[in-house]
């Protein structure tokens, strides 16, 4: 994800950056989620 935003080319107005970071906030807590999801299911099977 870090190397993700650092090639991110940022749109010039600010609303468009904004949107833009939120989204990939948005994935980021997605993939957080998933993480910590797969780690309870891994907890359960040991």
């Amino acid at each position: 994800m870090t190397r993700r935003l650092q090639e991110t080319e940022f749109p010039n107005d600010v609303q468009s950056t904004l949107s833009l970071l939120e989204d990939q906030g948005g994935e980021y807590q997605n993939l957080k989620e998933d993480i910590r999801n797969a780690a309870m299911h891994g907890e359960t099977l040991l």
